[in-house]
């Protein structure tokens, strides 16, 4: 996870993918994953590329005015 810098849902979805492949060592516990440099800086890529564009995507609706008239003390 840390050397290509997603979580680990990212990894379990990756491996069902079939992007990286690995084995699981037993019931409830880790995953052995061989990545090779390239497979490494190539999936890191591809996270920074889903991150810019999901930043992208979200984008927020102006928030209206207060009228200072209204918002006056009565």
């Amino acid at each position: 996870m840390q050397a290509v810098g997603v979580n680990k849902g990212t990894v379990h979805t990756w491996l069902e993918l079939g992007r990286m492949k690995g084995w699981q060592l037993g019931p409830s516990m880790g995953w052995h994953i061989d990545l090779t440099a390239e497979q490494m800086s190539a999936l890191r890529q591809q996270a920074e590329h889903v991150r810019l564009t999901r930043n992208c995507q979200v984008t927020r609706s102006p928030q209206p005015q207060a009228d200072p008239e209204q918002t006056a003390t009565r």
